[in-house]
């Protein structure tokens, strides 16, 4: 899985977000939250199929919903990659 972010401008340091910070929230908001479990157990997978591409959308919600990238930056897209060669993304 990948997220992408933009940022309208950098700190005096020059980034937007220091990219551990970016990668923390990946893991702990998205990844630590489906990784290992039977994804058809939980909301809302529990409805709808884990789908590569309804997971994409799910991850882009949770982290746009509970991580705050700061004021100049916003989530753009993420993907989640089935193998090496296919991927679905989502964006809005």
């Amino acid at each position: 899985m990948r997220a992408f972010w933009e940022f309208g401008g950098l700190d005096p340091d020059g980034m937007g977000v220091n990219f551990h910070t970016l990668s923390a929230a990946l893991r702990e908001l998205v990844h630590d939250r489906f990784d290992h479990y039977h994804l058809n157990d939980i909301p809302p997978f529990d409805e709808i199929p884990p789908t590569t591409e309804h997971l994409a959308r799910e991850a882009f919600r949770i982290l746009r919903a509970e991580f705050d990238p700061g004021p100049r930056g916003r989530l753009a897209r993420v993907e989640v990659w089935e193998g090496p060669d296919s991927c679905a993304s989502f964006e809005e």
